[in-house]
């Protein structure tokens, strides 16, 4: 129940520093597309190394959980923005 806790609290967490634009600097600039190849390469190299290294699984747990909460806030984004220009 804890682990259950702490996992939804990371993903809190993690929107709310989406939201105020702590990401790495590779994501930052990076159009939509190369955003999504990124972010699920890092995710590919992290459970590598957690599997290679011997890591807590948790490490690539919440790494995941970062990048996916990245890739659904750089979408929204692009839908709103869509929407925006079919309004006006």
């Amino acid at each position: 129940m804890f682990g259950i806790l702490m996992l939804a609290a990371f993903v809190i967490g993690s929107e709310w520093l989406v939201s105020r634009g702590v990401m790495p600097a590779y994501l930052i600039k990076a159009r939509t597309g190369q955003t999504l190849w990124r972010a699920l390469l890092s995710i590919l190299v992290t459970v590598g190394l957690v599997g290679w290294l011997h890591l807590p699984a948790v490490i690539a747990i919440v790494v995941t959980i970062y990048f996916a909460t990245i890739i659904a806030n750089r979408y929204l984004q692009v839908f709103e923005a869509m929407e925006r220009e079919k309004r006006g």
